[in-house]
């Protein structure tokens, strides 16, 4: 039943038949609010001109670099949207959630360049949507006076955090003389997570910090909102599958990050020669890990448990390592601390072949990274992240064999 009141309001939304507007409503009593569950029109943040103050870095060109599988590598033209500063009065925001809600109407941040109907932007307070309206909801609300939002869609996940979110910093120094009072507000999802947090006190140094509920949405006075200098779709729709070219990396901006944590996380004398396999305890995308690791030891490979280690420790690791082999993940951000010439083997799922964020990081600090592909059967990009499978040990070999000569 569930099920097919969700199918229901999600075909209403997309279609926009007058049926969506009674469907919020049963759904707002379903849940015990009403009155706090809203169906609103959306816009794209780059569309909006009330609340656009100006460009701090311009549109470019430039390049996505797909995964190098079996030495086939697509490359496609992009274009780097501006990184554009927004400010607002009196809005509401959710930390999990890249959109803010101005009168009656939802702000939502996207991949300039890739169709909003393949993605979903659910997260926070947007339960659902389609490319014209939104299911919002504003219960347990608390007021601020103002502040620099760097919440978000994935705002507790490692690399949405790392190379979308944290990047604005870079940004928010240009614009200090204006809002110099202004705190950083941050999820709380981030903030507990030691790794992240380490990022944030790197780069904010003295700016204070509110940490957000990651539960509760917020009324804002003055919020200042910076635009992602890198950004990818948060989730696809089911049935889309990733292209190279949803996925948007600016080089100078990972040159920003690896250069101002390198220099301040830096420890000591580089010594390389490393060859790292990022294992996983999770209980997420469950594989024949103790084989392939096997397979790995033989050519040298010592495990790291990367979400098990601080910031600095992820930096050092990867910086001394001339080769990195594990499953696709957010341990992977890390490639932006390795150094020119490291060599990388990552598997992945045949349906994620168009995934290109960690390709596009290795083509940024110029590390070689290959992939091998294994089939999930999977028909989303939630399936892709919940899904067990099985790698084929040969494939390891045959490639480690190749990048290692």
């Amino acid at each position: 039943v569930r099920g097919a009141f969700n199918g229901a309001l999600d075909y209403s939304l997309r279609h926009d038949t007058k049926l969506g507007s009674l469907l919020v409503f049963i759904w707002g009593l379903k849940r015990g609010s009403s009155g706090c569950v809203r169906l609103l029109p959306i816009e794209w943040l780059d569309e909006n001109t009330n609340g656009f103050r100006m460009s701090l870095e311009a549109e470019v060109p430039g390049w996505s670099f797909g995964p190098n599988i079996q030495g086939h590598q697509c490359v496609e033209r992009v274009l780097l949207p501006a990184v554009n500063l927004y400010s607002f009065e009196n809005v509401r925001i959710s930390a999990m959630s890249s959109s803010v809600l101005v009168g009656n109407k939802l702000l939502v941040e996207h991949v300039k360049g890739v169709d909003p109907s393949r993605c979903s932007f659910v997260s926070g307070h947007l339960s659902m949507h389609s490319p014209t309206r939104a299911v919002v909801t504003v219960e347990s609300t608390e007021r601020l006076k103002k502040g620099i939002f760097m919440g978000g869609n994935g705002a507790s996940n490692y690399y949405h955090w790392m190379i979308e979110i944290l990047p604005k910093l870079q940004f928010v120094r240009n614009i200090d003389a204006a809002y110099p009072t202004f705190p950083l507000l941050v999820s709380e999802g981030t903030y507990r997570v030691r790794s992240l947090r380490e990022g944030l006190e790197v780069l904010a140094k003295e700016r204070p910090v509110v940490v957000l509920d990651r539960n509760k949405t917020y009324a804002v006075n003055e919020l200042v909102y910076v635009s992602n200098p890198n950004n990818s779709p948060f989730n696809l729709r089911r049935g889309e599958r990733s292209k190279v070219s949803d996925f948007i990396t600016r080089p100078s901006s990972i040159g920003y990050l690896r250069n101002r944590l390198t220099s301040a996380l830096g420890k000591g004398i580089w010594h390389g020669g490393e060859r790292v396999f990022l294992a996983r305890r999770s209980e997420r995308r469950k594989y024949n890990q103790d084989e392939i690791l096997k397979i790995c030891a033989d050519y040298g490979f010592k495990s790291v448990f990367m979400d098990e280690k601080s910031l600095s420790e992820q930096a050092e690791f990867m910086s001394n390592a001339e080769i990195i082999a594990g499953p696709t993940g957010a341990a992977w951000t890390n490639l932006m601390f390795c150094r020119a010439g490291a060599k990388g083997l990552c598997w992945m799922a045949e349906e994620s072949a168009g995934f290109s964020a960690f390709s596009n990081l290795a083509r940024a600090v110029d590390a070689d990274l290959r992939y091998v592909t294994y089939c999930t059967g999977a028909k989303s990009t939630e399936d892709l992240f919940m899904s067990d499978y099985h790698v084929d040990g040969n494939k390891i070999r045959a490639e480690l064999d190749t990048l290692l000569g």
